[in-house]
């Protein structure tokens, strides 16, 4: 059987289950599972590990000793196992030096079992997406790479974080940055690190950011929260893509609480953004509509009653005639013929939606969730106005 039929062979079976050929998700993995039910039983043990060890269930970190002792397996047979989900991006191996209590293992963060953090720092570094990426996926990614560019930083396992949390520390500087997954926001909080080694830092995560958002066709952007007093700290929220001067807003220019640590990082954060720039085709800036966002509020709209439905239909369309308001189809022709004429077509949508007059709360709640929910790559104008 020469290469091309056994790999053939290999895609067949895998195509109905009898086996799993890892190379087909994974091209330079050499893996095939020749009996997937047992060996994805055998992975449950992981996953649902019962066992009060912290280091494994607070910090997702698992020692080569630990993989050994969950699996009943010697070195090479549990080696097998993490490398399966290494092929998925669900673990990432961690070498002795690059984790606090120096011992060789894996990082899964998908095995902690921490209540998640859901609140944003006021002057952290956003990561802004349009797409709901794997935590693990990410996470995985975002800690080999780092590690393995910045040989100073180690995985930082010395407090209990929550589930969507990775710390990164140094033996000499102690806590340099957590990295804080929110879905399509992921945060960078910085420790009150000195002007020299923030810019050190931020400048290797902005390139590691770079590199994993380029290997997808995701559309992102980096920004900070715009400082508007009813806005604070609340995930879906106006932010000011980078590089931005805080001068330029009127809530951030007002408001007196930022401490000189903010605003050297602010200051860092634009720095390096001005260096290292995202590619024009790459940039999340809100002013139209992905194919998802418009499928996602098209969607939505088809849950408000039939007057408050009408209503938002007349105030985009100039029209009064009845649809059949729980056909999608309607508010998505609704949109794209927004967008043919509109420029700014998202940010000019979101603020229109945002201003119809619904005697219904129940229909108003809808479109200010909808509005929200739509917030990730819409920001402020230089005026500090929505766009």
């Amino acid at each position: 059987m020469n290469d091309s039929t056994f790999q053939e062979f290999c895609r067949f079976f895998t195509s109905f289950g009898s086996i799993i050929d890892v190379s087909l998700i994974a091209p330079s993995s050499n893996l095939i599972i020749l009996q997937p039910v047992s060996f994805l039983n055998r992975l449950d043990k992981l996953f649902y590990y019962s066992s009060d060890d912290p280091i494994v269930t607070s910090h997702g970190f698992v020692s080569k000793a630990t993989a050994e002792a969950i699996f009943n397996e010697k070195d090479e047979n549990a080696f097998i196992f993490m490398s399966f989900l290494e092929s998925l991006r669900m673990a990432t191996k961690i070498l002795p030096g690059q984790v606090s209590i120096n011992q060789q293992g894996y990082y899964i963060p998908n095995i902690c079992n921490r209540l998640p953090l859901l609140q944003c720092s006021p002057t952290s570094l956003h990561l802004v997406h349009d797409m709901n990426i794997s935590l693990s996926h990410f996470k995985v990614s975002f800690t080999a790479n780092f590690l393995e560019s910045y040989p100073k930083a180690q995985l930082d396992v010395s407090q209990t974080p929550h589930i969507n949390v990775t710390r990164f520390c140094s033996q000499s500087d102690g806590l340099l940055f957590e990295l804080v997954y929110l879905g399509d926001i992921i945060e960078f909080r910085f420790s009150d690190l000195d002007k020299e080694l923030l810019y050190d830092v931020c400048e290797h995560i902005i390139i590691k950011c770079h590199e994993i958002m380029n290997e997808s066709d995701v559309l992102y952007n980096f920004a900070i929260m715009c400082e508007k007093p009813e806005c604070s700290c609340k995930l879906q929220m106006e932010r000011h893509a980078l590089p931005f001067e805080k001068d330029k807003c009127k809530e951030c220019e007002c408001f007196v609480a930022m401490s000189s640590k903010d605003k050297d990082r602010i200051e860092v954060f634009n720095c390096i953004l001005k260096e290292y720039k995202i590619d024009k085709n790459k940039i999340l800036n809100g002013d139209s509509f992905s194919s998802e966002d418009a499928s996602i509020v098209s969607e939505r709209l088809t849950e408000l009653s039939a007057e408050g439905a009408k209503a938002v239909y007349s105030d985009f369309m100039g029209t009064a005639s009845d649809k059949d308001w729980k056909d999608w189809k309607v508010f998505m022709q609704m949109i794209l013929t927004w967008e043919a004429v509109n420029k700014d077509a998202k940010r000019q949508f979101l603020s229109k939606l945002r201003s119809i007059d619904l005697a219904n709360k129940s229909d108003a709640d809808k479109i200010q969730q909808i509005a929200d929910s739509q917030i990730k790559g819409y920001y402020r104008d230089k005026s500090g106005k929505n766009n």
